[in-house]
């Protein structure tokens, strides 16, 4: 198969595993015997005539039989058209037959899958509720498929350089902090009253995705539940859901009397107890740096149904993980050993665990080893091409 992938620059600069993403993918891609090429371009959403022209000569060389687009990002290139007879032409990849796969890597309300145009359109998705979100938000737009494929790694993500006993760091927390996000930045709207009782709902039911609490806040409160209705208050409230997990688990952490430290930005803003030391925002390789210097790594996702990259990256690395989503990685990893799993309505059991763990020797590094194995197994970026493949074969 003929496989093309668009390439951001603009992304690429801002947004470090974007880049590291692609390579995965691309690399991937050779491995399984595609031939595969990358078409650049400089912004999202802005096409100049000279790139216009490169990828219509682009097309014409290389032949396409699929578009990956990450984070559908090249969406505008989606848009460019060629004159067919008819009064507004032909979809530019329509033309060459191409199917075009929008592969999200956050929540399906972030990311503009919805200006993506193609008559063979597909999602992959991190979440398996993506799809009711998507036909809650986006009922007009037409896929032929969906396919379940979170992000993932490579072997060659291994940064690890030290035996799980001989590491400096004991626990780990990587992620940004929005503090802003915790005021609740709603609370002016004249939808004021559905925001919290969708955030309310959320934080009592984390095991729910988010659009279920937003339904649920709707009926409760006898209101119509439009989609640019939605639209509007999903994307601050997981804004918000996002901030606050964070915080309450590295404070529940803290607050104990764990040591942990903690790499991103925002987190100096915070009133955080001595046994948090505070660690440099880092990019993607350094992210793997840090987790293979780490026995444990906390994660902590709004992804019901699936799986943010931090997971794969710690177990890749060597470490263990505690993660609060065990729907989608326990299919693979098990209830009882590999990925550890922990409820955001009790984070109160979350230090004794890891203190358990730190104490545990032999035992917690055979786990965190047979992690790793797991994780090589299902959840390679190879894995992920393959089951987006199986979609996209099977209806094309």
């Amino acid at each position: 198969m003929r496989i093309l992938l668009p390439f951001c620059h603009a992304a690429a600069s801002a947004l470090p595993f974007y880049r590291h993403f692609h390579s995965g993918i691309a690399d991937a891609a050779q491995a399984l015997g595609h031939a595969v090429s990358r078409f650049e371009f400089a912004a999202v959403g802005q096409i100049s005539s000279a790139e216009t022209d490169a990828l219509y000569r682009h097309l014409i060389a290389q032949e396409p039989d699929l578009v990956l687009d990450l984070c559908c990002w090249g969406h505008a290139l989606s848009r460019l058209h060629v004159w067919d007879g008819s009064e507004k032409g032909q979809a530019m990849f329509d033309a060459v037959d191409a199917s075009y796969v929008g592969w999200l890597f956050d929540q399906a309300y972030l990311q503009p899958l919805s200006m993506l145009r193609s008559e063979r359109l597909y999602a992959a998705v991190p979440d398996e509720f993506h799809g009711e979100q998507i036909a809650l938000v986006y009922p007009e737009l037409e896929l032929r498929g969906l396919a379940l494929a979170p992000p993932a790694i490579r072997a060659a993500d291994d940064r690890s350089s030290r035996a799980w006993s001989e590491r400096d760091i004991g626990v780990l927390y990587i992620g940004n902090l929005h503090a802003e996000a915790l005021t609740r930045l709603w609370s002016a709207d004249a939808d004021a009253a559905l925001f919290d009782a969708c955030a309310d709902i959320a934080l009592a039911h984390p095991d729910q995705p988010l659009h279920r609490s937003l339904q649920q806040a709707a009926a409760a409160l006898a209101t119509e539940l439009t989609p640019v209705r939605a639209l509007g208050i999903l994307r601050p409230v997981e804004y918000f859901l996002r901030a606050r997990y964070r915080l309450d688990l590295v404070q529940a952490v803290a607050r104990a009397g764990v040591h942990l430290c903690v790499a991103g930005q925002g987190w100096t803003d915070m009133d955080l107890p001595d046994t948090v030391s505070l660690l440099a925002a880092t990019d993607y390789d350094g992210l793997f740096q840090l987790m293979g210097r780490a026995k444990i790594c906390l994660d902590v996702s709004t992804y019901v149904g699936g799986a943010d990259d931090r997971v794969f990256s710690a177990s890749v690395n060597g470490a263990l993980c505690l993660t609060n989503m065990d729907r989608y990685l326990a299919q693979t990893y098990g209830k009882d050993h590999g990925m550890i799993y922990y409820s955001t309505l009790r984070l109160h059991e979350v230090p004794e665990l890891l203190r358990s763990l730190l104490g545990a020797g032999a035992r917690a590094e055979e786990r965190a080893l047979r992690s790793r194995d797991i994780t090589l197994a299902h959840h390679t970026w190879s894995n992920r091409l393959q089951e987006i493949l199986a979609v996209t074969s099977a209806q094309d």
